[in-house]
């Protein structure tokens, strides 16, 4: 081959070697756009999943939340209720206790007039007389003792004289 030929085809096969290498970095870029696209869909997939996860996250929260605020309203209700029968419950006793002592009373009111009533007919029953033969026994023998007196005076009684108050007649004169 010629120098000229060999040129030419050195020539061709340099301009060959640029367009490969063109070629090659082209496809290169390529690739790593491709790469870099399937890189950015792989972050924007996690990115969905993470988004979506915590969505699910909250709404099993709320839920949760829901079911509690449930639980107490029911608690809370169910108290209520218990205050309400409890009330009851304390007044119906307190009445009922009421009522048994008001009935207590009644029956030691009743027994108490039974007792007085049975009491008088006992002592109707067994009325005592006066014994009349004994006071006049008594009364007999106190009269053949002679005059009586007091426990003050005796059996003598008061002197005139000194209820004078120093004057000679009892009209003070």
């Amino acid at each position: 081959m010629s120098g000229v030929a060999v040129a030419a085809v050195t020539a061709y096969s340099v301009y060959d070697a640029r367009q490969t290498a063109k070629e090659s970095a082209a496809a290169q870029k390529q690739a790593m756009t491709q790469q870099q696209a399937q890189a950015d869909a792989a972050l924007k997939q996690q990115q969905d999943a993470q988004t979506a996860q915590i969505a699910q996250a909250q709404e099993a929260l709320r839920m949760q939340q829901a079911a509690y605020d449930a639980q107490l309203k029911q608690y809370q209700e169910a108290m209520r209720i218990q205050e309400q029968q409890s009330g009851a419950m304390l007044a119906q006793a307190q009445q009922s206790t009421q009522m048994q002592q008001s009935v207590m009373e009644a029956q030691i009111a009743a027994s108490q007039r039974a007792f007085d009533l049975q009491t008088q007919q006992i002592n109707r029953a067994n009325q005592k007389t006066p014994d009349t033969a004994r006071l006049i026994d008594d009364n007999l023998r106190a009269t053949k003792g002679g005059q009586s007196g007091t426990l003050l005076t005796g059996p003598q009684g008061v002197d005139p004289s000194k209820m004078t108050l120093g004057k000679n007649t009892l009209l003070g004169s």
